[in-house]
Parts: structure tokens; sequence; C-alpha cells
């Protein structure tokens, strides 16, 4: 008899993070990291990277300048066409 539990989907919390963050793109606010990750399937280290090379979007302020998080419609223009997103590039698309 088997009586090990078994771990829960990684694709629940996956699939949790992509509904939240649709809902906070619609509110047009501020993603987090982990959430960010998660939506653009992306490592830590690989957005830090992109970010330098001016191929994902930056951090930003939030508030009162203490925190910092990922405009939401930023994240939402790199995940339509990632390969082709350049910083700045989303001016015209975000007005």
């Amino acid at each position: 008899m088997n009586t090990k539990l078994e771990s829960a989907s990684p694709f629940v919390e996956s699939d949790s993070s992509r509904i939240i963050a649709s809902l906070i793109i619609e509110m047009n606010g501020f993603l987090g990291q982990k959430t960010v990750e998660v939506l653009s399937d992306l490592s830590h280290t690989e957005i830090h990277r992109r970010q330098r090379a001016g191929t994902f979007p930056k951090k930003e302020f939030i508030g009162d300048g203490q925190r910092k998080g990922y405009r939401a419609k930023e994240i939402q223009l790199w995940l339509k066409n990632p390969v082709t997103w350049k910083e700045n590039n989303g001016a015209a698309e975000r007005t």
C-alpha cells in the first residue's frame, strides 16, 4: 500500500498565478517578480539578462519608492511578442 501523498501538480500554482496576473493586467497594476517569472516562463537570472539587453521590461518604483514591480501593461506587451519587444518600443502601443 502506498502511503505517500502525491504532491500537488506544479501547474496548479502556475494556473492560479496566471489567472491572478490576468486580473491585475485588467486593472493596470503592477506584478511581482515571482508572477512575472511564471508568466514569462523565464528564470530570475534570464529576466535580468534580458533587462540589461533591453529586451525585457524593467521594474519600476511603486508608490513611496521603496518597492519595485513590473508594470502589468509592459509585461502584457512583452507577452504578445517577446521576440521583437524592445525597451521603449511599446510607447506608441501604450497610448
